[in-house]
């Protein structure tokens, strides 16, 4: 992979063009939404004039999240949503709600695990762009529910980001519904 090349997310929707190759193997890319994110090689998957399918593949799954409406559409809508972090009262801290219906305009018809996915992969942007912004802490507002998606954001942190630190937010804030994430 080179500066210029245009790859894919593999574990989330979406892609972007490789704007440097940093340290550690490490790779920045400039996303759809127009921001830097770091990946692993191993994140990305290169995307070839011959691969008109990988590029399919992500409006195809947005469609199907968001009722057929267009890409374009859905991005602006995300980013207004939630694309972007709310800052909070610290400048070291943001507050991101993953409540689904601020992340897309209908989720009807959506199965819980498709809901978790969309949940967990606006998630994963929000902990990459605090870190990439050198954050102290994030609140992450999952809501109680029956508690999935906050251990799924747990054994997240846990598995991908041993060096980070999760906690329950303040009670007095927001209940049981929100995780403190210590980003050290």
């Amino acid at each position: 992979m080179k500066i210029g090349d245009t790859v894919r997310f593999l574990n989330e929707v979406g892609g972007g063009k490789i704007v440097n190759l940093l340290p550690a193997g490490k790779i920045l890319v400039e996303s759809d939404d127009g921001f830097d994110y770091e990946y692993d090689p191993s994140e990305l998957v290169l995307v070839t004039a011959n691969d008109t399918h990988l590029q399919d593949i992500s409006t195809k799954d947005l469609n199907r999240i968001c009722g057929d409406q267009r890409l374009e559409h859905h991005n602006e809508q995300v980013n207004k949503k939630l694309g972007r972090l709310k800052k909070t009262e610290r400048s070291s801290t943001f507050e991101v709600d993953l409540h689904v219906e601020n992340l897309i305009d209908s989720h009807h018809g959506m199965g819980n695990f498709q809901i978790v996915q969309v949940q967990m992969t606006r998630f994963r942007r929000a902990l990459r762009e605090a870190k990439n912004r050198r954050l102290d802490k994030m609140i992450v507002i999952h809501g109680v529910g029956s508690g999935v998606l906050r251990e799924e954001i747990w054994a997240e942190i846990k598995e991908c980001h041993p060096d980070y630190v999760c906690q329950d937010a303040s009670f007095d804030k927001y209940g049981y519904g929100a995780t403190e994430i210590l980003l050290r």
